[in-house]
């Protein structure tokens, strides 16, 4: 009954937001609440078999409790990203410019791609040992405690987000034999660098952002053979390198009862099971009243400048659950709220939140009406971003996963204006 109640309050909501659209950053969310909420939590009430994840740690009433407490976000988070409201239509600077990139600025975003791809390659092989040692020791999870090494594989953020936007441009443009080239280069640069890098979800949103202008502008029918084709490539690139982490870490679960693909496809999605640990944690712990979020931005501080640097949010919940910090479980955007200050603290945040749906709704929205290849390149990276990595891992670890490629965009967008203001000024004099 609980179940019904909230999923029908949801799906309210959702039809709700349809009338603002919802292939966007709130379309993007609010799947991803069905996979790591709803999915998880029905599995567990009429499945012998729970999902993976930390559901053996929770009781029933945890669970119900977690599960409503995401609902009620999701839908203040929805609503406030979607309804539209004059007030937050105002202000919409430059929406009706497309910003002018021709094939000189293509070939030399490309190119920035390519050295900052490169380099981190180099970096990682030359500090791993070679190329394999950095593949293996990333699908194990083994982490090398380098500073310099890991403020490197900021670099190739730089790489994926110039791929992106270049390939966009690059699509719009004549092929030359010199931008095709490097349109490979650098794209098969960036298939190398996030598979070898071991995390599913980087390589997923890579090939999601190059494509969306597709996506948000195809007709009913060719969208369902997108999703259907999405569906299937997903599950599969998310199988193939599960279990080649697996594989790498030697676990046994491969020769006991290895999973099929739906199961390793989501394995390692769910989400409402990390708000119950969250729920648990603030119960025991008591609230921190933001302190964490103080802690997370002060994460760019290296441990050997400040040495009494306090361990981030998730590494705390990892020594509440398991009594060491050799990981980390992160309680998400919304399970930060309850840790510092229960259902308030999770109403504040929901309300931030919708504001960051609502804004990344506009540059969609933007992209649309301009035809402009940067927006839509831009939401490409953006929308995955804050629909799914801000939501899991919070500001916590956001604030490098979300934070970093934000950075690279503003660099980009950056050099890409001022070559139109010179251009146009150039012109002007003419």
């Amino acid at each position: 009954m609980i179940l019904m109640i909230m999923f029908t309050a949801f799906s309210i909501t959702l039809a709700l937001a349809r009338y603002s659209g919802i292939r966007n950053a709130t379309g993007f969310f609010a799947l991803y609440v069905i996979v790591g909420g709803f999915l998880p939590y029905t599995q567990v009430l009429f499945s012998d078999q729970p999902p993976s994840g930390f559901f053996r740690y929770i009781e029933g009433a945890d669970g119900d409790k977690a599960l409503a407490v995401l609902v009620f976000a999701s839908i203040v988070a929805i609503l406030i990203g979607s309804v539209r409201l004059s007030t937050f239509e105002k202000g919409v600077s430059n929406k009706n410019i497309a910003y002018s990139i021709d094939a000189k600025l293509t070939a030399y975003i490309f190119a920035i791609s390519i050295a900052c791809l490169t380099i981190y390659l180099c970096v990682m092989a030359i500090s791993y040992g070679g190329m394999a040692q950095f593949t293996g020791a990333s699908y194990r999870r083994a982490q090398l405690l380098n500073s310099t090494v890991n403020y490197f594989s900021l670099v190739s953020w730089g790489g994926i987000c110039g791929t992106t936007i270049a390939f966009h441009c690059y699509r719009r443009l004549s092929k030359k034999p010199v931008l095709t080239a490097l349109a490979i280069i650098s794209v098969s640069l960036c298939t190398v660098v996030t598979l070898a890098s071991g995390g599913r979800s980087v390589f997923i949103l890579f090939i999601f952002g190059l494509f969306l202008d597709k996506i948000v502008s195809a007709r009913p029918l060719r969208l369902f053979a997108y999703a259907s084709a999405g569906v299937v490539f997903t599950a599969l690139a998310s199988y193939m390198m599960l279990t080649a982490r697996y594989r790498a870490q030697g676990a046994s679960i491969l020769d006991q009862n290895a999973p099929s693909i739906i199961e390793g496809a989501l394995t390692g999605t769910s989400y409402v099971d990390h708000v119950a640990i969250s729920i648990q944690y603030a119960e025991s712990e008591g609230y921190d009243y933001g302190q964490s979020y103080i802690n997370a931005f002060l994460s760019f501080i290296p441990r050997s400048i400040y040495s009494d640097k306090p361990q981030l949010l998730s590494a705390e919940i990892r020594a509440f659950l398991f009594g060491d910090y050799s990981g980390g479980v992160p309680p998400g955007i919304f399970g930060e709220g309850y840790i510092a200050l229960g259902i308030f603290g999770v109403t504040i945040i929901a309300l931030l939140y919708g504001i960051v749906l609502r804004r990344t709704n506009r540059l969609v929205r933007n992209a649309m009406i301009t035809n402009c290849p940067l927006r839509y390149a831009c939401a490409g990276i953006i929308i995955p971003l804050v629909g799914f990595v801000l939501v899991r891992g919070g500001v916590d670890i956001g604030v490098f996963r979300v934070g970093i490629p934000l950075f690279w965009i503003f660099v980009f967008v950056t050099l890409i204006h001022r070559f139109n203001k010179t251009r146009s000024t150039a012109s002007g004099s003419n």
